[in-house]
């Protein structure tokens, strides 16, 4: 079979047909690192003369990574652990938390009052009222009738509350903390279970051998680059034309990627 001209495009893409660089633009949203491929000399990359693209490499298991990842997770535990201690955390998270849920507390505290209200009638109405019950009842009303009072004003005063609540964050190095920790903590979970995930989701791809994506003696489409590919096929089969032009490509390192033409994606992942 003759060899396609330079200018026509490439069913897999190889380093002569581009240059390879870093996508600085989209670095804060994209799933894992991703890359802008460029047209090199008077080659096109995509089947209407695309020049540009943007690419992931194939997800590889690095375990040493995985390690330092864990090292890092548990480290942020710990330290969460201790700043959950510190009483100025305690109060602000229990402010907090009174704040988020008062909508729903004042609610449940009104239908907990009207419950009360009607056994306190059922006692009165007994043939033998005894004074006792009443009395405790009478008691337990009152209570609630106060908690119910304090919650109607948290309630009616919200935003004041919002606003005690972000001077004190801002005031107190220990809640500052405590926050830049839980939002560290989250993203370095996210990490470490960043690679069981992405084997979870392409485990159907391989008989659901999930240690397929696992194992690297075994390999496995991580990056989930063939599945890309395949949906950009389907697409121009039944003519759909819905799916950015999807390719394969072998890096000057030898190392596979898989290519949008003149498409870039969000990520669901972010460090």
């Amino acid at each position: 079979m003759p060899e396609k001209l330079r200018f026509e495009p490439q069913d897999n893409l190889t380093g002569q047909d581009f240059a390879f660089r870093k996508n600085k633009d989209m670095a804060t949203t994209q799933a894992n690192e991703t890359f802008v491929v460029d047209a090199r000399f008077n080659r096109s990359l995509g089947s209407n003369g695309e020049t540009l693209g943007f690419a992931k490499r194939q997800y590889a298991v690095d375990e040493n990574l995985q390690v330092q990842r864990q090292a890092a997770a548990n480290k942020l535990d710990n330290a969460y652990g201790r700043l959950t201690k510190e009483k100025s955390v305690i109060n602000w998270n229990k402010d907090r938390r009174e704040l988020e849920d008062v909508s729903t507390s004042l609610e449940w505290k009104k239908a907990d009052l009207g419950k009360n209200v009607k056994e306190l009638e059922n006692l009165r109405n007994e043939e033998s009222p005894d004074a006792a019950k009443i009395a405790n009842k009478e008691q337990i009303i009152g209570q609630i009738t106060e908690s119910l009072a304090d919650l109607q004003k948290l309630y009616d005063n919200r935003e004041l509350e919002t606003a005690r609540l972000i001077e004190v964050y801002k005031q107190t190095p220990a809640i500052q903390k405590y926050v830049a920790t839980v939002q560290a903590q989250r993203a370095a979970a996210s990490l470490v279970e960043s690679t069981n995930s992405i084997a979870e989701s392409s485990s159907w791809l391989y008989d659901s051998q999930r240690d397929m994506m696992l194992n690297n003696d075994l390999g496995g489409d991580r990056q989930l680059l063939t599945r890309a590919v395949a949906s950009h096929e389907v697409d121009k089969l039944i003519g759909l034309n819905v799916c950015a032009e999807e390719k394969f490509a072998i890096s000057a390192e030898h190392g596979l990627m898989g290519v949008s033409l003149q498409c870039d994606g969000a990520g669901v992942r972010s460090e």
